[in-house]
């Protein structure tokens, strides 16, 4: 399955792109590459999810904010208390980023829209077949290591930015490169510890703790 879809998704992604090569104009080609990356990438979303749960705990609806992070987070969020929602947040805001904003355009820089498609293909099989339940742990398993693969490079990438916007910012850096060197590598995930654990250095927060996941049947 995985070989398939990742195959159909460089597929359509050459097609798209040779036919854009085809239009005489250079700003058209440009517009048409633009807008199907468009959709390859997530920041506003990811963006406007944090800012309603952020919302939602200053007016302290709690209940209302657990069910709204638990449309971005894998985990059960039915008994989180305040603390714990806001940790959810941060972590998926960091983590996400890599897989929704920084991998996506990474691809695209190194192969153009094949293997930003493939890649999107390859991280949205990981959010659909990675589950770790009794039926589906090994169907699963091949399309969470190749998206471990995937991320590999751009976790890192995403790492340094978030340094630097933590300079631009004001915040911690060096606090935040402290911490990647450190926890980075404690995490579960291969490659979520390098976001999550440069953001919570930025921030002067902990991050991590006992999560209870969702398992589908």
């Amino acid at each position: 399955m995985v070989t398939v879809v990742i195959t159909i998704s460089i597929f359509i992604g050459c097609v798209i792109e040779f036919w854009a090569n085809d239009i005489p104009s250079l700003a058209a080609q440009v517009f048409v590459q633009a807008f199907v990356l468009s959709f390859m990438i997530s920041p506003r979303s990811l963006g406007d999810a944090a800012r309603e749960i952020h919302f939602l705990l200053e007016q302290e609806n709690l209940v209302r904010a657990r069910e709204k992070v638990g449309w971005i987070v894998g985990r059960d969020t039915q008994n989180l208390n305040e603390a714990e929602v806001v940790r959810a947040t941060v972590e998926t805001v960091a983590e996400n980023t890599v897989d929704g904003i920084i991998s996506p355009l990474f691809y695209f820089a190194l192969g153009g829209l094949p293997l930003a498609i493939a890649y999107r293909a390859i991280n949205t099989m990981d959010s659909m077949l990675g589950y770790k339940n009794e039926k589906y742990f090994y169907f699963g398993r091949v399309a969470a290591r190749f998206d471990d693969i995937a991320n590999y490079i751009p976790a890192g990438l995403t790492a340094l930015l978030f340094i630097c916007a933590a300079m631009i910012l004001n915040l911690d850096y060096k606090n935040a490169f402290e911490m990647a060197k450190r926890d980075a590598k404690k995490h579960p995930s291969p490659n979520g510890g390098w976001a999550e654990a440069t953001v919570a250095g930025a921030l002067k927060i902990q991050l991590g703790g006992t999560n209870y996941y969702l398992v589908r049947s």
